[in-house]
């Protein structure tokens, strides 16, 4: 009796030894499994923490690069240190920077732009040039200007003005306004105070370092794609500089635009109009736009239609200077 009491105890642990074999197994995989996924745990702390370091790190040398501001050249992607403007213990610019000082700074906004137009001369046009200077349009809108002998006023962007001094010289020379376009072409409202200020000095330092006279310096800012707000006005008039929108937008920029479409645009003018144009292409490509158009072309050859048909009308094209002498320009009331 007791031995088939065994045989059949015997029987019983081999049937169930493959369910204890697996269960150990279970066990082992499962305990394999937990230590895994602390490991997993452990390693996703530590690079989370690893982040926060570089995003630290990160911010520590953006304020750095704010005092000394870095930008890709205007043919290449090479980085080109860009030192800081020379400023007094204000913070404003030296007088050897600053162009004179208007008696009255005035700001050509989209609020006010109907009533600064309306004291413009009569059946006069505002040609203004935005993204400049560059090699392959600018000198062939300067060369079309002087054909027709008028004046347009170019907005330059900073960082482009380094490569193209001569074009710089050439646009003063032959008797046209300098303007303020900003030295990175950035979205201002985006910037700190501090941020939009540095933008527009560097840019006056880089005109006046091609050998620019302080009178011909820039005395009016254009805000890149017009967006600003009442802390980019109160920073420009710091600098020492108006700020001027636009009336007539050509469109040139889009890749639909044609040669015809921004004539035509400029076209329907009656005159005491602002017209915004373009003489070079993206000028920021962190920024571009996929309905940006890669040339200006249209827009060189548009003016060979614009100015001698609106001549032809008995239309002046002026400079925002002529334009605009804040000296004897009134202002909107406050209400």
């Amino acid at each position: 009796m007791s031995t088939l009491k065994n045989l059949l105890t015997l029987e019983m642990t081999v049937k169930n030894l493959p369910r204890v074999l697996f269960m150990r197994r279970l066990t082992i995989v499962t305990g394999a499994v937990g230590i895994f996924a602390l490991a997993g745990l452990f390693w996703y702390s530590y690079n989370q923490i690893q982040r926060n370091k570089d995003i630290i790190r990160e911010k520590k040398e953006e304020i750095e690069r704010n005092k000394q501001i870095t930008t890709p050249t205007a043919d290449s992607s090479e980085i080109v240190a860009i030192p800081p403007p020379v400023t007094n213990s204000n913070s404003e610019l030296t007088p050897s920077l600053a162009p004179p000082t208007p008696k009255e700074t005035i700001d050509i906004d989209w609020n006010s732009r109907s009533y600064f137009t309306a004291q413009m001369p009569a059946k006069s046009i505002a040609l203004t040039l935005d993204d400049g200077p560059s090699n392959k349009y600018t000198e062939q809108v300067l060369d079309i200007l002087k054909q027709h002998q008028i004046q347009a006023t170019f907005f330059l962007v900073g960082y482009r003005v380094k490569e193209n001094c001569p074009l710089v010289n050439r646009i003063v020379r032959e008797g046209h306004t300098l303007g303020n376009h900003t030295y990175h072409h950035p979205i201002l409202t985006q910037l700190s105070a501090e941020e939009q200020k540095v933008e527009m000095e560097t840019t006056q330092t880089a005109i006046k370092n091609c050998g620019i006279a302080p009178d011909k310096l820039p005395r009016w800012l254009r805000t890149p794609y017009g967006a600003q707000d009442e802390t980019t006005l109160q920073i420009a008039h710091q600098v020492g500089l108006n700020t001027a929108l636009w009336t007539v937008d050509t469109n040139d920029w889009r890749k639909t635009a044609t040669s015809k479409s921004i004539a035509e645009e400029v076209l329907k003018s009656q005159g005491q109009d602002i017209v915004l144009m373009h003489d070079a292409t993206d000028a920021n490509l962190e920024l571009k736009s996929p309905e940006s158009s890669d040339t200006r072309q249209n827009t060189v050859d548009a003016l060979t239609e614009i100015i001698p048909q609106l001549q032809k009308q008995g239309f002046q094209f002026v400079t925002l200077e002529e334009a605009f002498p804040s000296q004897s320009l009134s202002k909107p009331e406050v209400k």
